[in-house]
């Protein structure tokens, strides 16, 4: 299975943290996984860490392509 181009947007870091771990746990379960390589995340005001299931940083960025539209 695979789902591309997909945009989650959230109220702050806690709540992007608390929504991957379902994300990462069934994905595993239908031996999926995220390719981490293009998730990226924009921070809108104060700056958090997001953080993937197995402890891994999500990377910060200032523009972000999604369906041809750049987003900043």
């Amino acid at each position: 299975l695979y789902a591309g181009d997909t945009l989650f947007k959230m109220e702050n870091a806690q709540a992007m943290n608390h929504f991957l771990n379902p994300v990462g746990n069934f994905s595993a379960y239908y031996n999926m996984k995220l390719n981490r390589g293009k998730c990226v995340h924009i921070p809108m005001g104060k700056e958090y860490k997001i953080t993937f299931v197995n402890g891994e940083d999500m990377e910060k960025v200032s523009k972000a392509k999604c369906l041809g539209s750049i987003l900043v």
